[in-house]
């Protein structure tokens, strides 16, 4: 009768184990999907956010770029006024009318 008695606790204390083990089993993987599916979803916000960074600044250069084309317009434009000015205060020094 002891002998069946630690039978019978031998197999109850298997069937516990085995159940304890298939259960954390099961948890563990469903932790590790869950971490795998953060850690994605964080890789996928890094790339938005540096996609998005790399489109503000492309667009700051192209603002930038027209900004300073304007200024070397204008420079030009300055200069030329300057040039042409310059030009006509030469013309007529020699008494003839311009």
């Amino acid at each position: 009768m002891k002998e069946v008695k630690k039978a019978e606790l031998r197999e109850t204390s298997d069937a516990i184990s085995e159940a304890v083990e298939k259960i954390s089993k099961d948890e563990e993987k469903r932790a590790v999907e869950k971490a795998v599916a953060h850690v994605e979803k964080i890789r996928q916000k890094k790339l938005e956010v540096h996609t998005k960074a790399l489109t503000e600044i492309e667009k700051i250069k192209v603002e930038a770029q027209k900004k300073h084309d304007e200024i070397n317009r204008a420079t030009k434009d300055a200069t030329d006024k300057v040039i042409l000015t310059a030009s006509h205060s030469v013309l007529g020094l020699d008494g003839q009318p311009k």
